[in-house]
């Protein structure tokens, strides 16, 4: 077998075996049913076909089957390279999987294009992508005839041993591979050893078990809303999860299938939403159901726009620029903020530069940002301008803007749009007055968790002065959803039991007595004895 050969079979073993996902912050592990996925879940059905076959690094391939497979494979870049052209990627998902298609190439510029891609993935939000990232790049030097950087990439000419090189040992720390999910140097090298004694290699991403399986994530919480009415705790006995129970994340939209079907068989309805967020101080992920109880209400939504503008080229990246820098920065646990200004500046120091950026974006195209809101058929345009537009000049047509806004038919645009409004209302009171309560006081009873989540968020500072008519209203309206979110054990309870606290009329020196983490039944007791 070539030198070529073998850096292809190497592709099948180290990079079939990395099938990570993106991970939304707060929309959970969704399916991706893109024409590109499909593409990429064939190209991966090639590499499993090929490994049952008794295809390895140190092993042979007819060359048939290596035909068939090469074929397949330039197809699949063929009609990528449509999509790609016809702006036909979206999100981190569509991202990642165009770049395994690329990476699996023939020549450089299938390996730099894969390179590009993976590192929009990284933009975007998807972490995963982060070794794909430098296993592209590595490819690329080699075939370019430079050394490698990272160490991903061995090969083999003839009978002669595998080798790393030609490959920079020294421009790279350890640290630095890590930062991109790629194995300490030490364990490359122990990688090579194995190669060149018939055993089976490992693959390079340190963000995958021992095994080459995606690592396990764990439930850490089950909480439900939306529930009154029903019989709560005939769901809980029936669903087929746990507390503490672990799964993969490529198993999760069958996970997900079996709540559906659980939850349907006890209650004749679906859920209303099964959102899976990230994450406790374990780094277990706190789960949301909502259920078809008489406590969800249907939350109207806008039509959905269908104008051909758009935002260009660079606020879109400079949005995911900033997401990035948002992820990373929760991900270290730095996740601070100054909402002082009306706009959201982060502690840290990267992320609140991309602040900056956005702010100064967003005072020079005011009126392009409103335009994409209002009608842009693009969701992708629309989420980026709910989010610039809350670094626009503040004004009450901005605020009027934004509530239109939390009304779109797309959860994301909703998401950014809410958590504007509540940095504006942090601000000052003077502004928060200005911000119309009745529609977040309906969107309290949402079957969408993220609706909930954000209307929460700024409803807690609404309520700040204590209005008797808002408090009365949310009495009203929405105190079976309050009770039922102020009873949940995680860390999303405190503003639900700020807020019913509000309504029970505790002072602020008993509700600052009632910790966060304490059981809300005192405060439910009180707004049950009011």
């Amino acid at each position: 077998m070539n030198r070529f050969l073998l850096r292809i079979s190497l592709c099948l073993l180290l990079i079939g075996a990395d099938r990570s996902s993106a991970w939304a912050q707060e929309s959970g592990i969704p399916g991706n049913s893109s024409e590109v996925h499909r593409l990429f879940t064939a190209d991966q059905a090639d590499r499993e076909a090929w490994e049952k076959g008794g295809a390895t690094l140190a092993g042979s391939v007819s060359v048939e089957a290596f035909t068939k497979i090469s074929d397949r494979d330039k197809q699949r870049r063929e009609r990528t390279r449509q999509i790609i052209d016809a702006g036909g990627l979206k999100t981190a998902q569509d991202y990642h999987d165009a770049a395994f298609i690329f990476q699996h190439g023939d020549a450089p510029e299938d390996y730099l294009l894969a390179h590009i891609l993976a590192t929009a993935a990284i933009t975007k939000g998807d972490l995963g992508s982060r070794w794909i990232a430098a296993a592209t790049l590595d490819r690329y030097l080699q075939f370019i005839k430079q050394k490698q950087v990272f160490g991903t990439q061995y090969m083999q000419s003839g009978s002669d041993p595998f080798t790393q090189e030609p490959f920079d040992r020294k421009l790279l720390n350890d640290d630095l591979r890590r930062a991109f999910c790629v194995k300490a140097r030490a364990d490359l090298e122990k990688t090579l050893e194995s190669l060149n004694q018939h055993l089976p290699a490992q693959s390079s991403n340190a963000c995958l078990s021992d095994t080459g399986e995606e690592k396990e994530q764990r439930i850490g919480s089950i909480e439900f809303f939306g529930y009154a009415g029903l019989d709560l705790k005939a769901v809980q006995a029936a669903l087929p999860i746990r507390v503490g129970d672990s799964f993969l994340p490529a198993d999760w939209p069958a996970e997900k299938e079996q709540i559906k079907q659980a939850v349907t068989h006890v209650t004749g309805h679906e859920p209303t939403n099964t959102a899976l967020v990230c994450c406790n101080p374990d780094g277990n992920y706190y789960l949301f159901i909502g259920l078809q109880g008489k406590s969800s209400k249907a939350f109207a939504y806008n039509p959905a726009p269908t104008g051909s503008i758009r935002l260009p080229t660079e606020a879109l990246d400079l949005y995911d620029q900033a997401m990035a820098a948002l992820s990373d920065a929760v991900a270290r646990g730095d996740n601070g903020e100054d909402d002082s200004q009306g706009y959201m500046l982060a502690n840290d120091p990267k992320e609140r530069a991309l602040d900056l950026k956005m702010r100064e974006y967003a005072l020079h195209h005011e009126d392009l940002i409103r335009q994409v809101l209002k009608s842009s058929s693009d969701v992708h345009s629309r989420e980026v301008a709910s989010d610039l537009l809350g670094y626009a000049q503040q004004s009450q047509g901005q605020i009027d803007n934004l509530v239109a806004a939390s009304r779109d038919p797309d959860w994301g645009v909703r998401n950014n749009a809410t958590r504007a409004l509540s940095v504006l209302a942090d601000s000052s009171p003077e502004v928060a007055a200005k911000i119309p309560a009745t529609s977040f006081v309906e969107m309290l009873n949402s079957g969408d968790w993220t609706d909930r989540n954000k209307s929460l968020a700024l409803l807690t500072t609404l309520t700040t002065p204590r209005s008797a008519q808002l408090l009365a209203q949310l009495r009203s309206q929405a105190l079976d959803s309050l009770v039922e979110m102020a009873r949940w054990r995680a860390i999303y309870a405190i503003e639900p039991r700020i807020i019913l606290a509000r309504i029970a009329g505790m002072s602020d020196q008993r509700l600052d007595d009632l910790t966060a983490f304490d059981p809300a039944e005192t405060i439910i007791g009180a707004i049950q004895g009011k």
